[in-house]
């Protein structure tokens, strides 16, 4: 049975401007009311919770008071710029010591083999029991689901997360993603896209939609993931201004719903 999750990424800092943010255990609270069982944490809503005095682990006692699970944090970004990557490395290896989570989202914002050589010298920072999730996307150097397999072979641990919005804007391989074998398959990250502008950077972080709102076929993609008996966690992450202007709580409810008739 398919679980669904929500990301918290459409309200933190990264996207939203300061009225429309919401802090992360504001975000936390909506997604329990929402009815999602877990939450992928995203790490700039973190450090600002952190940075603006606050515990790590008061978050962590949110979550369990709310019945939540850590199930991704998103995300380590690994650069070719080296102390960079070292200070990104340390940090994300501080916050999964304190969530435990199943996936740390990967994105490789360098040259892959560089980046593929930093992640080997440091994965014993992390926690064996912590996992890390290829994203495949247009903005990046594995830009396909074959790119993010070939990265999983070369480094000897991992797998591939699939977003439904990156995987339709690098040209909807369904071929790979039903060769894709199951444990290779992270978890599935689910959002809609609105007709495309001329800046795919802008629309990524600004313009996708809620499942149903926008113009991608998702309900392929749904019985793509059913037809491989897929049973595993779909992660809703919606970069929506337009979703930004309403409540988080708002926001993670209408999520909720938007997943229910394509599972």
């Amino acid at each position: 049975m398919v679980e669904f999750c929500f990301a918290t990424l459409n309200h933190s800092p990264l996207v939203a401007e300061a009225p429309h943010r919401a802090d992360i255990v504001r975000q936390i609270d909506a997604t329990a009311e929402a009815g999602f069982t877990s939450v992928e944490l995203d790490v700039f809503s973190l450090r600002a919770w952190r940075d603006n005095g606050g515990s790590l682990r008061d978050v962590v006692h949110r979550l369990d008071d709310q019945g939540l699970s850590c199930y991704a944090l998103a995300g380590l970004n690994v650069y070719d710029d080296r102390p960079r990557s070292l200070a990104e490395v340390h940090d994300l290896a501080d916050i999964c010591a304190a969530f435990n989570p199943r996936w740390l989202l990967l994105r490789l914002a360098g040259s892959r083999d560089a980046g593929l050589a930093f992640l080997s010298e440091h994965l014993g920072l992390f926690d064996p029991a912590v996992q890390l999730g290829f994203e495949p996307s247009p903005f990046t150097v594995l830009r396909t689901i074959g790119d993010a397999t070939a990265a999983v072979d070369a480094i000897g641990t991992g797998a591939v997360i699939v977003d439904s919005w990156h995987f339709f804007a690098t040209g909807a391989d369904w071929s790979a993603l039903a060769a894709l074998p199951d444990h290779r398959l992270a978890y599935v990250q689910l959002d809609d896209a609105l007709e495309p502008s001329d800046d795919l950077q802008y629309d990524t972080m600004h313009r996708r939609a809620l499942p149903g709102e926008g113009n991608l076929d998702l309900a392929r993609f749904a019985e793509a993931l059913r037809s491989r008996h897929f049973d595993g966690v779909v992660s809703i992450e919606v970069l929506s201004d337009r979703w930004r202007q309403e409540s988080v709580e708002t926001f993670a409810t209408a999520a909720h719903r938007s997943v229910q008739p394509l599972f």
